[in-house]
């Protein structure tokens, strides 16, 4: 069984109207409607990069662009550097892939003005527990918190050595760590919703 099925996981966020769906894209903006055909599109889409097949294309993709480097070095007779390029190149890789498939949504509904209000950060978090359900929210929000602290506590350390990236870290993880911790007892709060 999987965890989480990314169609049915994007179907849930979207709240039904008598003329679409709500969908709203941005923490801060207002909802954009879709029509029937373009949730179903959405849904689609989200399955194809998101399910089985999409992740084993993106780790077929990482492989090639590992073993192109290693042929590379092979041929120029260069060292290693400890595979340098292959994590740059394999982050950047997984980044794109994110940020596109992430924002297919977001393109369709760009040009469109919003037909409902912004939500607030509570309404936000019950949207959220809804779509997950309230184990699975609870499961992401606390690997949300213990990657967080790792971070936050990583930073930390590093501030000694390098203060000029320990010191950001610190506090961009550090109030990543406040607001998953914040989601978490929303969530244990208002176990009716």
């Amino acid at each position: 069984m999987i965890f989480f099925d990314p169609g049915k996981l994007f179907e849930r966020s979207l709240e039904p109207r008598e003329d679409g769906f709500l969908y709203y894209p941005f923490h801060r903006r207002g909802g954009y409607l879709l029509s029937r055909r373009e949730k179903e599109q959405l849904v689609e889409e989200r399955r194809r990069a998101f399910g089985f097949s999409g992740v084993l294309k993106l780790i077929l993709l990482l492989l090639l662009v590992s073993l192109a480097e290693m042929v590379v070095r092979q041929v120029l007779e260069q060292p290693s550097n400890e595979g340098v390029f292959t994590s740059a190149a394999g982050a950047a890789i997984v980044f794109a892939y994110l940020l596109w498939n992430l924002s297919n949504g977001v393109r369709l509904v760009w040009h469109r003005e919003p037909v409902a209000p912004p939500r607030t950060d509570a309404q936000n978090d019950l949207a959220l527990r809804r779509m997950l359900g309230l184990p699975k929210y609870i499961v992401v929000a606390s690997m949300g918190l213990v990657l967080s602290g790792w971070l936050t506590f990583l930073g930390i350390v590093i501030t000694s050595e390098r203060p000029i990236i320990g010191i950001p870290m610190a506090l961009l993880f550090g109030f990543a760590l406040l607001r998953w911790l914040q989601m978490i007892l929303r969530a244990l709060r208002n176990r009716s919703a």
